[in-house]
């Protein structure tokens, strides 16, 4: 507040404890950026796994901010300037009830805490997915795209649990929310909570992470100027 006015604004802040039990957790579940043959098959036998993907042609940047009004235009003139082009996303959407945030608190959309998480993602199209089936949190892709996007997704396998997560979760645990975030994605993992209900057969998610998607031509739109 500025003294003597009535001008006043105010912020909301996060608080983490400094100390917690992220290395233990982490020892519980099967943590990879890849789905071996022999994980596939501890996660068949009832295995809890955590998956973190790189980057593929079914990905798209992370991207905090939400995007310019219009991605046709400004990706037309990057494109025509050798600039890099936006990944042209609009924010998280999530349920803030869902038991992966008991403790990590959050709100439907996206807010501070979620920087360092977003900013090492690269969301995975889930186009090939049926029509009811939702990410945990899902990335709100541009309507000249209209992707759906997930952040992270989970499937039962098997006898076994299968969380993906797009991200870098030990880059994003540099920064005390990316920790804080860790931790309570295992947490959750390793409680009760956790019982994925869309069941996929290994091969199945293979197909998936690998099929390309149907892609709409996204036409050129040049910035109209009277000068």
């Amino acid at each position: 507040a500025v003294e003597g006015q009535d001008t006043q604004n105010t912020y909301e802040l996060w608080v983490y404890p400094v100390k917690n039990n992220l290395d233990r957790l982490k020892k519980k579940v099967i943590i990879t950026n890849e789905l071996t043959d022999d994980i596939a098959r501890k996660l068949e036998k009832g295995k809890s796994v955590l998956l973190m993907p790189g980057e593929s042609d079914l990905t798209v940047g992370g991207l905090f901010q939400t995007d310019y009004w219009n991605y046709r235009m400004f990706k037309t003139i990057s494109e025509k300037n050798g600039k890099h082009v936006s990944p042209g996303t609009l924010g998280i959407l999530t349920d803030p009830e869902h038991p992966l945030f008991n403790s990590f608190p959050t709100q439907q959309h996206s807010n501070w805490q979620w920087f360092p998480i977003v900013k090492a993602s690269h969301p995975f199209k889930l186009d090939n997915t049926a029509t009811d089936y939702r990410p945990i949190v899902q990335i709100i892709d541009n309507i000249e795209r209209n992707h759906k996007l997930g952040l992270v997704f989970e499937f039962a396998v098997g006898k076994g649990k299968l969380l993906v997560v797009m991200t870098d979760l030990d880059k994003a645990a540099e920064h005390p929310e990316g920790k804080q975030f860790y931790l309570s994605t295992l947490r959750y993992m390793t409680s009760k909570s956790f019982a994925p209900k869309t069941k996929i057969t290994v091969s199945d998610f293979r197909r998936l992470m690998s099929t390309p998607v149907v892609e709409g031509e996204i036409g050129k739109l040049d910035n109209i100027s009277p000068y």
